[in-house]
């Protein structure tokens, strides 16, 4: 039987999208059962070893606690070109270490918010994590808002920084600036057609 999207399989063995798992005796328990299966892997018993449960109390806290704890491991896939790359939990930290010191050198100050807007993408959460550490606030916004919209949104946050993913967003942005006077800088991470672009105000 399907039941909320889970498929039952030989009795006790379920899927749900990549993940699968052996079930408790008791029908229903699902909780109370043992992964066997993640993106196509699995491990010997069908028993997933132990998490190690990285510690914190806030989530940049957290997050190099996981950092410390799985290295290495992969944190991070993405498809550019049609092809899969890894990201590393370690890389992963030293790319939001980038941003966080980027934005303490552009003066940012705790509490202030930081606007971004773009695709999903790792850029996108480098940035978020990036200003977190940097004792910021991440105010995302939708990559399909028009401009007024995005205008809105960086104006009423009173964002100093805006990081933009490419030239479709910056343009965007290039239309209101004028009317955002706490925005200082417009940060550009894909600069696909804008190699001789220069403003004094975009990065």
């Amino acid at each position: 039987p399907r039941t909320d999207g889970i498929n039952a399989l030989d009795g006790d063995r379920h899927t749900a999208g990549s993940i699968s798992w052996i079930s408790a005796p008791s029908p229903g328990s699902l909780g109370e059962g043992r992964l066997s299966t993640i993106s196509g892997h699995e491990w010997p018993g069908g028993v997933m070893p132990p998490l190690q449960v990285a510690e914190g109390k806030t989530v940049p806290e957290m997050f190099q606690s996981r950092i410390q704890l799985s290295g290495d491991k992969v944190a991070l896939r993405y498809k550019k070109l049609g092809i899969w790359h890894d990201v590393s939990w370690k890389e992963y930290g030293q790319r939001a270490r980038e941003v966080c010191m980027a934005l303490l050198a552009l003066g940012l100050k705790p509490g202030e918010c930081v606007s971004v807007i773009g695709e999903n993408s790792p850029e996108w959460v480098y940035i978020d994590l990036g200003t977190m550490h940097a004792g910021g606030t991440t105010v995302g916004v939708y990559a399909t808002n028009s401009w007024e919209q995005c205008q809105y949104v960086v104006d009423h946050s009173e964002s100093r920084f805006y990081f933009v993913e490419n030239e479709e967003q910056l343009d965007k942005a290039l239309r209101f600036r004028a009317n955002a006077p706490r925005l200082e800088k417009i940060i550009v991470w894909d600069l696909k057609g804008l190699k001789h672009f220069k403003d004094p105000r975009v990065m």
